[in-house]
């Protein structure tokens, strides 16, 4: 994860639907970058972006503008949530069935475990991510 300040020196190729939109920091370019929350930053603002590894700006994970201390991240509570609920029912129920077909009531009770482990961690893991990117976002 890498932290770093941006100053919109120009923002150009705005597609405002899509939060799709180029802009100019210290006299590089920058195309087609889309922010959380699909925000078109204006000229002149500076955030604190941060990115899975750095000058990555399509793997960006939350930013907060530091003129109005607005913030905006990739992933949410609720959405992490909504997305292990269909992991489980997409992917443990064909895992159970499997137990339940190759190993009886002791492969279908393996199964389940070894998915609620799986989505556990999964859930544990991003939960943490967010949680990272909040502090790492949080005013000095």
């Amino acid at each position: 994860m890498h932290l770093e300040h941006i100053r919109f020196d120009s923002v150009f190729d705005v597609q405002a639907r899509a939060g799709l939109f180029s802009f100019r920091s210290r006299g590089h370019p920058h195309y087609g970058v889309v922010l959380p929350g699909r925000v078109v930053p204006r000229e002149g603002a500076t955030y604190a972006v941060v990115m899975v590894e750095a000058g990555n700006l399509h793997g960006v994970l939350g930013w907060r503008d530091l003129g109005s201390g607005r913030v905006a991240l990739h992933e949410s509570v609720p959405g992490v949530m909504a997305n292990l609920l269909m992991e489980a029912l997409y992917y443990t129920m064909p895992l159970l069935a499997l137990g339940l077909w190759l190993g009886g009531a002791w492969g279908a009770l393996a199964a389940m475990l070894l998915g609620a482990g799986v989505l556990a961690y999964r859930g544990w893991h991003a939960l943490r991510r967010i949680r990272a990117v909040r502090r790492a976002l949080a005013p000095a």
